[in-house]
């Protein structure tokens, strides 16, 4: 604050006692500013000092157990197992995010397409002649190429 506005400030108070009352509330504020301040530092001096707890993806994958690590898997399946284990076990320790759960739908759907595993069909048998059951149960069998 400048001179000049300290000076007009001084003019709009009519008598010592309001320039007085003014100049204590505002003594008061000060003081208040400056316990927050300190408890601020305090807080924040106390928090540099806590040890810092982040939890690594190197400590959330789970070994492959020595049958899985056994089996011939390509680069693809391996890395959906790998995404897979680690968001499930995130989802174990608290609720997976939007994103996260669009992961795991999509590492499922790449496995399941590796892996060549066909999509359950639900057919209604009850009204069907028996060719038209083998006919349903053909193509769902038959492998795209």
């Amino acid at each position: 604050m400048s001179n000049e506005s300290i000076d007009k400030l001084i003019e709009q108070f009519t008598s010592e006692d309001d320039l007085r009352k003014y100049a204590s509330s505002q003594f008061k504020v000060i003081q208040n500013l400056t316990k927050q301040i300190a408890e601020l530092r305090k807080e924040n001096e106390e928090l540099k000092s806590k040890p810092v707890q982040v939890q690594t993806v190197q400590s959330v994958i789970t070994p492959m157990s020595s049958f899985e690590s056994s089996l011939s898997t390509s680069d693809e399946e391996t890395i959906c197992i790998y995404q897979l284990r680690i968001l499930r076990d995130l989802a174990v320790s608290r609720e997976l995010t939007l994103e996260e759960a669009k992961k795991v739908d999509l590492f499922n759907k790449n496995l399941r397409e590796i892996r060549n595993i066909p999509k359950k069909v639900e057919v209604s048998a009850k009204d069907m002649t028996t060719e038209q059951l083998l006919k349903a149960i053909d193509e769902t069998t038959q492998k795209p190429n």
